[in-house]
Formats: structure tokens, sequence, C-alpha cells
């Protein structure tokens, strides 16, 4: 795809490193990118009068770039057995908007057809993707959850790709690996980590009982998510194979591979 001269993945680059490097000039651009400084400086008008981005001090002989936090916004939904949050935040991962459920062991599509996709269309933001931090294994490329021990899914289940009156794509992710990726998107940590979480959700009938310890565990490197042998979210500690459950829900747990 080009614009012009310009070509889609140049503009994306340039997106993405001002994102990741703020305050970072055209003449820095155009050494990180080996693009002509004449054309990067097209692509900074065209991305400037489209409201992508701001140069807050203009008259700098080094103009400092910056992206418009409030270009566009996302919605970030956890979905767990015994809660539901729901954030729609900046691209900058400024919280505008949150609201909370307490259904019990929601059937999952269920709850994004009804009760998300109301809200999203209520909500004064207007809102560019959602993205599902999910319990369990997923397949992250084709929406849908291989196996999940909260919610007693057992078989590959299918989920909506879209929400909402606009179509909005939704992107589905293993819950653990959800905060990784917000260190990496909104901490702007793209070293090596990982990243452990045990949770102790309460019972609310009995402050001194847990109804669920859940625990997971994530690695991420240079900015990527670690998917596991076989290409899917939330393979550690339990990892599945997509092609034996397609192949009939015969798995084998990569343990036992070893």
């Amino acid at each position: 795809m080009t614009f012009g001269k310009t070509k889609y993945w140049q503009i994306c680059s340039i997106l993405k490193l001002i994102y990741q490097n703020p305050g970072i000039t055209r003449k820095e651009l155009s050494c990180l990118l080996s693009i002509d400084k004449a054309m990067v400086t097209h692509i900074i008008n065209y991305l400037t009068s489209d409201n992508w981005l701001i140069k807050k001090d203009p008259f700098a002989k080094q103009i400092p770039l910056h992206l418009n936090a409030d270009r566009l916004y996302v919605a970030g939904v956890e979905i767990q057995p015994e809660y539901q949050h729901l954030v729609i935040c900046n691209i900058q991962g400024a919280i505008l908007f949150k609201k909370s459920w307490a259904f019990s062991q929601p059937e999952i599509s269920d709850f994004i057809n009804k009760e998300l996709t109301e809200t999203i269309n209520k909500c004064a933001y207007d809102v560019f993707a959602v993205g599902l931090a999910i319990p369990g294994v997923c397949d992250t490329e084709n929406n849908r959850i291989i196996a999940s021990n909260p919610f007693k899914i057992e078989a590959p289940t299918e989920l909506p790709k879209t929400i909402g009156k606009k179509q909005i794509p939704i992107f589905i992710e293993n819950d653990t690996r959800c905060l990784g990726w917000n260190k990496v998107s909104f901490e702007k940590d793209f070293g090596n980590f990982l990243l452990t979480v045990y949770q102790c959700i309460d019972n609310p009938e009995n402050q001194d009982e847990y109804v669920r310890i859940s625990n997971g565990v994530s690695f991420f490197s240079k900015g990527t998510s670690w998917a596991g042998a076989h290409n899917c979210a939330g393979e550690i500690p339990d990892l599945f194979s997509i092609k034996e459950y397609a192949a009939g829900n015969n798995f084998i747990p990569y343990c036992e591979k070893l």
C-alpha cells in the first residue's frame, strides 16, 4: 500500500518509533530507518495534518515529535469466571472509562455479544480495538480458546472476531500474557523479562477463604512475547498443540513429549 510515493511500512515504522521514543526528531528517524530526510518530513507533515502527531516545540531547530495520545482509543477486557473488568484508554495508557461485572461462570461469547457490546456502543469513546484477557491456552490467530481450566473449557471454543456497530476487531490473549503486553505497550519495556502472576481470588460470601488461586507465567524478549512450542498464548505451564486439538481433541501435554 502506498500514499503517493510514501509506502505504508514507512508510515507504520515512523509511528512505531515515535511511540517507543517520544521526542525523537526527523533526523533520528531518517538515520534509524534509512529513509531520505525529505521523505521523513513529507510523512511527518501528513501524520500531523491527520492529527496523529503533536509538535511540542515547532520553533526548535530539531522538532521533538510526540504522538497525539487521544488520536485513538482501545479497550481492554479481563474475563474471569468470578468477575469481568472493562477499561478504555488512550494511546499512552491513561484510563478514561471503567466498568465491572460480577457474573459467575459467564458464557464468554454471550458476555461479549451482550453486556460488552452494549457498553462499548454506548460509551463516549470511539474504540479502535478490543483486547480480551482470558485464563487458559489461546489461539490468538483464530480468536479461540484451546483450553481453560477456570472456565472448564476442554475443546476449542470460537469467540467473536468483531464487536459493536462499527465491527471493532477483537484480539484474544492469555490473561498473564496481557500483563506482559501492558509493560511493553505502556511502560515501554523492550528488554527481556519473565512475568509471574499469583492471584488469590476472594470469596465474596466468606472473607476467610478464596474461591480460586490463579497463577501464570509469561516470557517477553525485545518487545515480543514467547508463544511456546505450538505458538499458543498461555502455554506455560500447560502446553497444548492446536493441530492436535483440531485433529479430534487428541493432545499430548508438552511435558510428556520431552
